[in-house]
């Protein structure tokens, strides 16, 4: 199990403390430390990071990833859906679309989106997604969340937002910001609309249950 300190993206947790918890009422029978994480926000993984099938951030979200920095690809170690462990160099390649709206790039989870790009915000985020000037954000209600990063997730769009204070995250529900070209797509968006989108790790075997990043890879293949 890929664990985050809690409550939110931008936290730390002694492992000890990740340890004595239970997983799917479950205690862990070992812990260990996994990924560097950023001194600003303080606590996000350097890497990619999905939980329990959720993805929780991937590489780069808050400035140059580790393949920007060193010039090599970004090492991670996860859980395929089916059961396999893998150690691959990953990268997040997402996309969301509606029935009326063609596939659009979704790059970024729980961080400002980039030039043109949509960003996805769900739980990990905190309570509200950051102000943003310049963002559009599409208030969703997720009606089939993904069980595995790389399946499709589907939600309803609740609300369309230009204000730059941020919104508020429910229960259950996410938030699609985008600039540029990604906000204009999202102003195309009405309430009501039914949206989907995936989050697929290149790379990895399939989908992806649980992913840890670091650096560098030391062993591949024995």
């Amino acid at each position: 199990r890929a664990a985050k300190a809690r409550p939110d993206l931008a936290a730390v947790e002694p492992t000890s403390h990740l340890g004595a918890r239970t997983y799917d009422g479950r205690p862990a029978l070992v812990a260990i430390n996994a990924d560097f994480f950023r001194a600003q926000p303080h606590g996000v993984p350097e890497g990619p990071h999905v939980e329990a099938g959720e993805v929780v951030a991937a590489e780069g979200s808050y400035g140059p990833s580790v393949s920007a920095r060193f010039g090599i690809p970004q090492p991670a170690f996860g859980i395929a859906a089916d059961g396999r462990p893998f150690a691959a160099n990953v990268r997040l390649n997402g996309a969301a679309w509606t029935r009326r709206a063609a596939a659009h790039p979704l790059a970024r989870v729980n961080a400002p989106p980039g030039a043109d790009s949509l960003a996805l915000f769900n739980s990990y985020a905190g309570p509200s997604t950051p102000a943003d000037t310049g963002a559009v954000e599409a208030v969703l209600r997720v009606v089939a969340p993904a069980a595995a990063a790389g399946d499709t997730a589907r939600a309803i769009v609740v609300r369309i937002d230009t204000l730059p204070e941020g919104v508020a995250l429910a229960d259950g529900g996410a938030v699609l910001s985008g600039r540029g070209a990604a906000a204009a797509w999202l102003r195309r968006l009405t309430p009501g609309d039914t949206l989907a989108w995936t989050l697929p790790f290149t790379g990895a075997p399939g989908p992806v249950r649980e992913l840890v990043g670091g650096f560098p890879m030391l062993l591949r293949h024995g």
